[in-house]
Formats: C-alpha cells, sequence, structure tokens
C-alpha cells in the first residue's frame, strides 16, 4: 500500500481552519491559555506532591461505519480488533506499552505516564447497556476529511459524553486524523466556534488495532500496531506534531520535544536536524508503528489540562458511559421528542414525546412539566401501562405559538407511580424550534435585508447568511445574501440554512425557482458547497430526491480564476443565474425552499434575486399561448392570423370569446364553440384582413369562457408586432446596415411577445467595411428569454438556380451565461418561420470571451459566416430571420449580409470594386464584382487598335463572378472597359496560350 506524506488529516484540518488570517490570533490564545493553566497547574500539584496522582478515564464509543460486509470482513472489523486498539491506548496513555524499552536513554528522563485510561462505553446514551461499539452502513464507499459532517452523522453518540472513534474507508492516503479540543468558554478563548457533531477520532480500517494482539486480516503493516490512533487520540487532547509541522524555528510548544526540522517516516537510527536529537519515537511523529514508544512530561501535562477545562473533554471524565447502567426500582426516561421538531408549520403546537420504562417496577402514572423559555406552562400526570422496557408516546394540550423568533421546551418528568423518579439522568430533554410564517406566492427578494419572514440558522455558531454589498446585477449599491466562508476558519463542514416561508403548490398547475449566486474558491480549497433543496416537514428534512442544486468546489465557482483575498463579485458575469421547474412537486403540499451552505474553508458565497413563483390551478381558465401567425411579417395581401389556446382549468371549456384588433384596425370580437377538455390545446384563425404597410400589432384577447369570466385572466393577452410590406429584393442583394435606421433598409426589428425598444439598430463600429452593424446590446437587457428578431425584406430567389448567405458575425462569450443565435427561414413572406438554418448558443457563437460590455474594435473580433441556401432557389416570398435568445450574456453583432447567386463556400473576394483574374489568360479571364449595391453594368473587351471585340450586359451587378472567354484571340494585350452608373474603368489583359 502507497501512503501519500500527509498521513495525518488533523493538522490539514488546522490548515483549512486557519487559512486565513483571523485563526493565526486563536491558535495563539490557545497557547497562552494554555501556559497560564500550567503554571496553575503546577502550582496546585506542589500543594498536593504526597498525594496519589489521579487516572483520568476516558468513555469510547467507537463507530464502525462499514459497506455492507458482514461483521469480520473487510472495513466491518470485528469485535477483536476493536477491544486490541482499546488495549494499546491503555499501554500508550499509561505508559505500560512493552516497547519502553526501545525509548533512548537521553529520551528517558522526560518519558512520562499520562495517567489516561480508555473505557469502551457501558452506558449508551438512553442509559442502557452497551459494549461501545456500533456499527452503521455507510451511505458512500469511503470518506474524505472533506465529508467529515456527513460521516459523523452516519452515527454520533454526543461528544460532551463520549469520545467518538470513527473507523471507516479513508480516502486520499489519510491514516487518520482528529479534531482538535474544543476551548471556547475558558479564558482567553472567549467565542472560538466548533462543532460538537464532528467531534472525535477518525481512523483508516486497515489501521484501527493491532496485529501482536491477533490475527487481523485487515491491518496492514507498517501501521498495524494501533498507534494510529494513538496519535490522533493525542491531537484530541491537545498534542501538535513533534516537530510543530514547520522546521527549526517553529516549536510544538513543548520545551522536553526537540525541534526537528520535518517529520519522519519508516524507522530510522537516528536524525539530528536542529543541533539536538531529533526524538522521532514520540507517537506525535510519522514514524511507522513499531518505532513509536513515547509520551513526554511536557505532553502529558498538556493532555490533562484539557483534560481539566475543556468543556467537553472534563465532562467526559464524569460521564455516565463510564458506569454500569442505572437500575432502580421507578426510572421513566424521555427517550425522544417527537414534537416539536426544530421548524413547525402551524402556531398550534400540540408538544408530544416518547416515554421508557427503564426500571424494574412496572410504571402505571408519570408526571410531567411543560416548560416554554423558561416559564412553566403545563404540570401533568399521565396514566399509562409500562413493564419494563416499554414505551408510549404522550401529548400535551395544544398550546398556541404566536411568536416567529426561535423557541425553547423543555420536559423534565418529575414523578413516576406518585413517588420521585429514581434515575434524574433521563428525566430532561429541551428542543429549539421556530414557527416557520407561511406565504402566499411570489415569494420573491433582492436581499436588501433578509426578509423578516425568512429563517436563518446557524447551529455551529457561524457567522451565517447575512447582508453585504454585492455588485453585479445592473443596480446601484446592490447587496445579496452572503456567508463569510473566508474568515469562517474552525467549522469545516458546518451549515448555515436560510429559509423561506412555508408555501403550498397543491393548488397550482404549475410553479418555478429561479435565483443567482456568486462564489469564488480560495487557492486549495474546493470544498465550499452550496445546496439548495425543498423540505416537505416544515424544514426538519432535506432529502436527496427533493434537492434542486448541490454543487461546491470548482463546480460551485463563478469565477474562472482563484482568489487569494476576500471574493466580492465585480460585475454581473461573476454571477450565475440557476431556473427550476417544480411541476414534480405541486402534489407535496406545503413546501419550505432552503439555501444550505456548507463551510469548505473557503472563500465567500454570495446569494441574490431568490423568486418562487407559480401559476395556480383554477376551474375555469384558458390561455392564449402564442399567436402563431404572423409571426414577424406579411405581404400587402389579406392575412389571416392564427392564434394557440391551451385550457388550463379543470372544467371542460364549450365556448370562448376572442377580442382582437390591429394597430391600424378597429376592435372586433369573434366567438368560438369548441369541446376544449383540461390541459387541451388547439389552434384558432381570426377572419383575414388587408392591412396597409407598416409596422402593424395584432393584439389578442380571450374573454367570456362558458358564459362566465376567466377566473384567471392575467394570461388571456397577448399581442404580436409585424411588418407588413411588399419590397421585395432580389439576389445578388448586400445589407451593409449603414442606413440611419433598419427600416431604411427595409429590415425590420421586435421583440417577441414584449413591448420593448432596445432591440436589434445600427451601430458605429470597428473592423467592419462600412464602420457601421447591427447591434443587440444583450449586456445590459436583463430579461432572460426575450426573443429580438431580426427580419429580412422579402427575398425572390425564382431566378436563381443556387444561393447562399455570407454574413459577418461578433459576439464575446460571457463567463457562467449563454445567450442564444438562430437564423430562420420564411416561404410566405414573414407570417410563419418553419426552417431554422442555425442554432447556436454561447461558445458556439462566440469569437471571443469578455466579462465587460463587448464591442469589437478590430478584424479579428469578426467571423465570416456562410450559409447553403441552394434549397430555396427558385421560390420568391421568402425571408430570413436573425433570431437572439436573451441568456445574460452579451453583445451580439450582424455586418455585411451578402446574398450570392451561387453556393459556393470560398468565392473569390476583393477589397476593390472589381478583380480580373487570371492575368495573362489562357483560355478565359473572370471578373468578380464587389460592389455596395446592384447596378446595370457593361462589359466591353477592345484589341489594342480599339476594335470592340466583345459586348456583355450585365444587369444587377453586386458580387457575382463573370467568366469572358477568349477562344480564337491571338496571344498579345487586350483592354477591357467596365461601365456602370457610378464609375468607368479600363484594365489590361494579356492572353498568351
Amino acid at each position: 500500500m502507497v501512503i501519500a506524506q500527509e498521513q495525518c488529516g488533523t493538522v490539514l484540518l488546522q490548515e483549512h481552519r486557519h487559512n486565513h488570517a483571523p485563526g493565526s490570533q486563536k491558535e495563539a490564545q490557545f497557547e497562552q491559555w494554555l501556559k497560564n493553566k500550567k503554571l496553575q497547574r503546577q502550582a496546585a500539584t506542589n500543594m498536593r506532591m504526597f498525594q496519589e496522582a489521579p487516572v483520568y478515564r476516558i468513555p469510547v464509543v467507537v463507530h464502525v461505519v462499514h459497506n455492507g460486509e458482514p461483521v469480520g470482513e473487510g472495513s466491518n472489523i470485528p469485535d477483536a480488533q476493536i477491544i486490541s486498539q482499546i488495549e494499546v491506548l491503555n499501554e500508550d496513555f499509561r505508559r505500560r506499552n512493552s516497547d519502553t524499552v526501545n525509548t533512548p536513554g537521553i529520551f528517558l528522563p522526560v518519558a512520562a505516564d499520562p495517567q489516561i485510561e480508555f473505557v469502551l462505553a457501558k452506558t449508551d446514551p438512553e442509559g442502557l447497556s452497551t459494549n461501545g461499539i456500533v456499527r452503521t452502513q455507510g451511505s458512500q464507499r469511503q470518506w474524505s476529511i472533506f465529508d467529515e459532517q456527513e460521516l459523523t452523522a452516519q452515527s454520533y453518540w454526543p461528544a460532551e459524553e463520549y469520545l467518538n472513534i470513527w473507523v471507516t474507508t479513508l480516502a486520499g492516503g489519510l491514516l487518520g486524523y482528529a479534531q482538535y479540543p474544543v476551548t471556547d468558554l475558558l479564558e482567553g478563548l472567549e467565542g472560538v466556534p466548533d462543532s460538537r457533531l464532528t467531534d472525535g477520532v477518525t481512523v483508516g480500517y486497515q489501521f484501527f488495532g493491532s496485529a501482536e494482539k491477533g490475527d487481523f486480516e485487515a491491518l496492514e503493516a507498517p501501521f498495524n500496531r494501533g498507534r494510529t490512533t494513538t496519535h490522533e487520540v493525542g491531537h484530541f487532547l491537545g498534542l501538535r506534531h513533534i516537530w510543530g509541522d514547520g522546521g527549526c524555528d517553529v516549536d510544538d510548544f513543548c520545551d522536553d520535544t526537540p525541534q526537528a526540522q520535518s517529520s519522519y517516516t519508516g524507522c530510522p537510527r537516528s536524525g539530528n536536524s536542529c543541533g539536538s536529537r531529533d526524538m522521532f519515537q514520540n507517537y506525535m511523529d510519522y514514524t511507522d508503528d513499531a518505532c513509536m514508544n513515547i509520551f513526554t512530561v511536557c505532553q502529558t501535562e498538556r493532555m490533562q489540562i484539557v483534560l481539566e477545562n475543556a468543556p467537553r473533554r472534563q465532562s467526559l471524565l464524569n460521564a455516565q458511559g463510564l458506569n454500569e447502567p442505572i437500575f432502580v426500582d421507578n426510572d421513566a426516561g424521555i427517550r425522544q421528542i417527537i414534537s416539536p421538531q426544530e421548524g413547525l408549520c402551524s402556531e398550534e403546537l400540540t408538544p408530544t414525546i416518547q416515554v421508557r420504562n427503564y426500571g424494574s417496577n412496572s410504571i402505571n402514572s408519570v408526571t410531567i412539566s411543560l416548560n416554554l423559555n423558561g416559564i412553566v406552562i403545563a404540570n401533568t400526570t399521565f396514566a399509562v401501562d409500562l413493564d419494563l422496557a416499554d414505551t408510549t408516546t404522550l401529548s400535551f394540550e395544544s398550546i398556541m405559538i404566536d411568536d416567529f423568533e426561535p423557541q425553547e421546551l423543555t420536559f423534565d418528568i418529575t414523578g413516576v407511580n406518585s413517588v420521585q423518579d429514581g434515575n434524574p439522568l433521563n428525566d430532561s430533554r429541551s428542543v429549539t424550534f421556530n414557527v416557520i410564517p407561511q406565504a402566499e406566492l411570489p415569494i420573491a427578494t433582492d436581499f436588501s435585508a433578509i426578509p423578516e419572514n425568512w429563517t436563518v440558522r446557524n447551529p455551529d455558531g457561524i457567522s451565517g447568511w447575512q447582508i453585504a454589498p454585492a455588485a453585479g446585477n445592473g443596480t446601484v449599491n446592490n447587496t445579496a445574501a452572503f456567508v463569510n466562508f473566508y474568515e469562517d476558519s474552525l467549522s469545516l463542514g458546518s451549515q448555515t440554512t436560510m429559509l423561506t416561508p412555508g408555501f403550498d403548490l397543491t393548488n397550482y398547475r404549475e410553479a418555478y425557482i429561479s435565483f443567482r449566486y456568486a462564489h469564488a474558491i480560495f487557492p486549495g480549497m474546493e470544498m465550499d458547497r452550496l445546496i439548495v433543496a425543498l423540505s416537505a416537514d416544515c424544514g426538519n428534512t432535506f432529502t436527496a430526491e427533493n434537492t434542486l442544486f448541490d454543487r461546491r468546489g470548482s463546480e460551485l465557482s463563478t469565477v474562472a480564476d482563484e482568489r487569494q483575498q476576500p471574493f466580492t463579485p465585480a460585475n454581473r458575469t461573476e454571477w450565475k443565474r440557476m431556473f427550476f421547474d417544480l411541476t414534480d412537486y405541486l402534489d407535496q403540499g406545503e413546501l419550505i425552499l432552503a439555501f444550505i451552505a456548507q463551510n469548505g474553508y473557503g472563500n465567500n458565497l454570495y446569494l441574490d434575486d431568490v423568486r418562487v413563483y407559480g401559476k395556480q390551478q383554477y376551474e375555469n381558465d384558458i390561455t392564449v399561448l402564442e399567436i402563431i401567425s404572423p409571426v414577424a411579417a406579411g405581404c400587402e395581401e389579406p392575412i389571416a392570423a392564427k392564434f394557440i389556446v391551451q385550457n388550463q382549468g379543470t372544467n371542460t371549456i364549450s365556448d370562448f370569446t376572442a377580442g382582437y384588433n390591429y394597430s391600424s384596425l378597429t376592435y372586433e370580437e369573434i366567438g368560438f364553440e369548441v369541446n376544449l377538455l383540461p390541459e387541451a390545446v388547439d389552434t384558432f384563425q381570426l377572419p383575414a384582413q388587408t392591412l396597409p404597410a407598416g409596422v402593424q400589432q395584432l393584439s389578442v384577447s380571450l374573454t367570456n369562457i362558458n358564459n362566465a369570466a376567466d377566473d384567471f385572466a392575467q394570461d388571456n393577452n397577448l399581442f404580436r408586432q409585424f411588418t407588413v410590406d411588399n419590397t421585395r429584393e432580389i439576389i445578388p442583394y448586400r445589407a451593409l446596415f449603414t442606413a440611419a435606421s433598419l427600416e431604411q433598409e427595409a429590415w425590420s426589428s421586435f421583440v417577441r411577445n414584449r413591448d420593448a425598444n432596445n432591440s436589434w439598430s445600427v451601430t458605429g463600429v470597428a473592423g467592419t467595411e462600412s464602420g457601421t452593424a447591427a447591434s443587440l446590446p444583450y449586456y445590459t437587457i436583463d430579461d432572460f428569454g426575450r426573443e429580438d428578431w431580426l427580419i429580412s425584406p422579402v427575398m425572390d430567389f425564382s431566378t436563381a438556380l443556387e444561393a447562399s448567405v455570407f454574413f459577418n458575425l461578433a459576439y464575446a462569450e460571457t463567463p457562467n451565461y449563454s445567450d442564444t443565435l438562430m437564423i430562420l427561414a420564411s416561404l410566405d413572406c414573414g407570417l410563419t418561420f418553419t426552417d431554422t438554418l442555425v442554432n447556436r448558443n454561447g461558445p458556439r457563437i462566440a469569437g471571443a470571451l469578455s466579462r465587460e460590455s463587448f464591442v469589437p474594435s478590430s478584424d479579428d473580433d469578426w467571423q465570416l459566416e456562410f450559409i447553403d441556401l441552394s434549397d430555396y432557389a427558385g421560390l420568391n416570398n421568402l425571408r430570413f430571420a436573425f433570431v437572439a435568445r436573451n441568456g445574460f450574456g452579451n453583445n451580439l453583432y450582424i455586418e455585411n449580409a451578402e446574398f450570392f447567386v451561387t453556393n459556393d463556400p470560398t468565392p473569390v473576394r476583393t477589397a476593390d470594386d472589381f478583380v480580373l483574374y487570371p492575368n495573362p489568360a489562357d483560355a478565359i479571364f473572370y471578373f468578380t464584382f464587389n460592389l455596395e449595391t446592384r447596378l446595370d453594368t457593361h462589359l466591353y473587351l477592345y484589341d489594342v487598335q480599339g476594335k470592340l471585340l466583345q459586348e456583355q450586359f450585365l444587369p444587377n451587378t453586386l458580387n457575382q463572378t463573370y467568366p469572358v472567354p477568349v477562344h480564337g484571340l491571338k496571344d498579345g494585350i487586350y483592354f477591357v472597359r467596365i461601365i456602370n452608373e457610378q464609375f468607368s474603368q479600363t484594365r489590361k489583359v494579356l492572353v498568351r496560350r
């Protein structure tokens, strides 16, 4: 087996906890606190020097988190292997290990007996007998230190009462890791948070136990004598690595452990790295198990000080797990609180608990006191019938909670069988909860403040969700919800949760969630995590099935680079927007949406623009889904508009009225007799209308459903802007977009189903032949999903045998966002667009990357695009549309849309009006034109005496290539003259066969 250099993950955890500046001060405070405690302890020791030194006994629970193997196989190690490890701990922490004889003589004066013993727990948290071993099949095959929170949640006993040791399959080459002592509430350490739910020691199953005490197949040499656990328990009790996790100038804060340059591995004979002999035999080095054999006096003092003072270490010394279960005659205990849990959906609460008979007498009555926020509100005697070990559920009368602030409810058993309970250890339990407010949709916030009816939970004492400045949504002085992971460096895996009010989707036919977030990775720290999930039980549980979003590390980051400094989004490109359809949750009743931020010692996380919205279900509800004709334009002939409706109610629709009008005509109504079942969709047509040329707007409004009003009329109206004209262009054709407006070039633009003005327009830009282009300012348009249409005039391909179009495109991809560009074709003047020629998004459009508002600045910003249109040759009434769909991306530019009468993807191009080639010519030469507009052109061929040899009339010359045959001509010089209304030019050509 190959072991990574960093065998112990404790320091890695500690480095993560102190990777930012605030951590260093806390470490210094801890060491100063220990120094002061040493002085106090030394004084006390001098006073009782003739008394026998105490032995510190610690109850241990071993959680075997296995992969489903039978007991004794693989990661599900046998009991004997676990017992062998406890024996090793008791030998090493009492200096009774047989290899003390290997301690070098130079270190014998400082070798010490820490006087610490370990006992497999005899009593479980419920007060019942146990062997101190718990077996659980884990939810994943292996675990890294970043899975600390998830691993310890598999099986956990209160860290105040037990030393939790998790034995499992570890990833990343680690042998084990531990959590340093919790030191809050002590002098010099006030306010230092940590998680009780991860407090303990974790060891790889291959390194837990001793091969000297049994033939255990799982153990792997050279770490097969149980010293990994000795090492990690040393960390648990406040010891640092022997080399101080640095060079010779870094100490482990023990003056009797010589300074060392670095860790040792293997089993060296000697070492001298900092001018003194190195103590690589110490349990807190990295040497092989067989080479470890010593704790020092100073290390012993450190561990004993921690045991006497650190809260979750001190409490272990008198924990109930050390003793056999208490059996008394009358002993009722509260096994669990059933209601309330952390979240309460209703202001009416029925306090409910499960009570168990732990005594030897049958129980016929139990008296329980109910305490709310320090005030006794009930004292009730319940008649029960409980034999030994029986349980029952007891409920109090309902109470009203009219406050949404956190509440504390305490249950105390005050009597059993009309006498005092014989065992007070299991008589009391408390729960902190709050009533979750209810709200109607939509629920929306831009986080100018955390809304009053939202709930923030910070169970591990981290700073949690708060409000902070965060640029990026186009508004001045924008703020967002924020979690300060950059500075919160003491709670790996801890979570802070922000909950929306409760909302009920039962009567909704559709619902959605959208939000934006921003995050950057701190170098080397890729475990920050954001979970977005729904809860169906008042925010008490969030299951994998109800998780909408779960990303961590690089998947969570919204910026391309890592950030060494605290991250604050600088602009909208450093945000991502997410959207989720809640259709699958409509029948789950009341829901709560949670944003759960999990600390990975990384960088700051931001959340903004949360929106939960939807459409309710009604009995009579019809909606107009789409106007499908006209889509964009029409010719000067009768137009029969078509629209699609859907029955979104629960009643069948038998009739409805459609009111409509065009901007140039009066309002009309038409009735439709139908049989439209719930959810059914159908298409309807309006009477044909002849409309004058120009921009028109069709409005359709549905009314009078089943001879009654629509229960939800907000979606009964739709309008469509379109252009009516009979302007026709034949090919070849060229649009340079040089006019002051698109309309002057017979092009039109509109925003589909929106009343918006900032759509396609002519803009001056660099890198184009004309210096202008049709542009779309998507960088500043915050309207997700809107479609902007740029529509050509009617195109006549009736005389063409082949056709194609070239155009120049400029677009810069914006990180985290993706616009879409489509090119569509219509065969009926723009009434419908049935053919999709191009459909690209994001990087498939882009020729560049930009986090700023993109404006082309050179030729390099443009791409030449080609589409073969030969399938449309011979047709007239064609229109083509450039359609962009907003994805919060960047600006888009189209320039020089040039239609050809060939489908050659690589035609000859020239910057001049025309080019003649080849010259000299053999049997034929060509003219390729490059004119801004179509011109009737004449071509004349002369010999050197001025005799006219050929004449060609070239109507509508624009970008074509024309052949000039020279068969029958003698070798020599000839002259070609090109004449049109804009120029007259002559070229000399040499004929040479």
